[in-house]
């Protein structure tokens, strides 16, 4: 009806790739005449993201492009310790040649890594694998479990690991593992005869030794005492399961006789 206010619809027209932005020449009444109004359209803007890694909450770059732009990846490229950048995927696995282009809607994309590999040594530390070396190189990925089985071999000793304990790759400079050897041990208790005789006092002491190798036990040197050779064991061959037991039996070398007063009458 002439003279009321003009009519629009309520909800805006949409086209892709572009945004709605109003009518242009909207009277604000109804002419006396048809009308044929016209949208006005804004060219639409699309975010493109590029994300070093699937699931990170920043983006590494963000560009903006228009529909029907062609996408091409960022000249600056992410980096990652460890690792080699070595393209773009929608998915953080699968490479893409051609990004494509942008159709109406924004974009994520997913920087794709390959692992880099480090050297790992492992030193026998006086020891010997199999094959006459000493130590052993192998390459693993970064962030991956180091696996490795060859077992030295050191005489007199029993190998008990790896130190520090081997667990993942996560150092770029590489790592080395040093052989862990453990000898035998025995333990020499010494027995030293009571002032009164009536038994004797016990002490004893733990060392280390080359497992196979003789052993001689301390003699220790007390004013008084000598040593019991019968009972005691001073020689011994260290085992694997150190349970070489010396003994020294230290006995009193003399009795102490008492002093008694001796009475002398003198002649009259």
């Amino acid at each position: 009806t002439p003279s009321s206010k003009m009519p629009v619809p309520v909800d805006g027209p949409q086209r892709i790739g572009y945004v709605f932005t109003g009518w242009s020449n909207l009277p604000e009444t109804m002419p006396a005449n048809n009308q044929h109004i016209a949208a006005n359209w804004t060219e639409a803007s699309y975010e493109v993201d590029f994300y070093s890694v699937v699931g990170a909450k920043t983006p590494f770059k963000t560009e903006t492009y228009k529909n029907g732009e062609e996408i091409t990846a960022p000249v600056e490229v992410p980096s990652r310790i460890g690792y080699t950048f070595i393209g773009w995927s929608v998915d953080g696995k699968n490479v893409l040649q051609n990004l494509g282009t942008v159709m109406a809607k924004n974009v994520s994309f997913y920087a794709v890594w390959s692992a880099n590999s480090y050297l790992v040594t492992f030193d026998a530390d006086g020891g010997k694998f199999s094959d006459g070396t000493s130590e052993k190189n192998i390459a693993v990925k970064y962030n991956s479990k180091i696996v490795f089985d060859r077992i030295p071999e050191k005489e007199g000793y029993i190998f008990s690991g790896w130190t520090p304990e081997v667990g993942v790759m996560d150092d770029t400079d590489g790592k080395t593992f040093v052989a862990v050897w453990v000898g035998g041990s025995y333990t020499v208790e010494t027995y030293v005869m009571k002032a009164d005789g009536s038994g004797y006092d016990v002490s004893s002491e733990t060392f280390n030794g080359k497992i196979g190798t003789e052993v001689t036990a301390r003699l220790p040197v007390i004013d008084g005492y000598k040593l019991n050779e019968e009972k005691s064991i001073l020689k011994g061959s260290v085992t694997s399961d150190n349970k070489l037991m010396l003994k020294v039996y230290l006995d009193k070398a003399y009795n102490i006789t008492p002093f008694h007063n001796i009475l002398i009458a003198a002649p009259f």
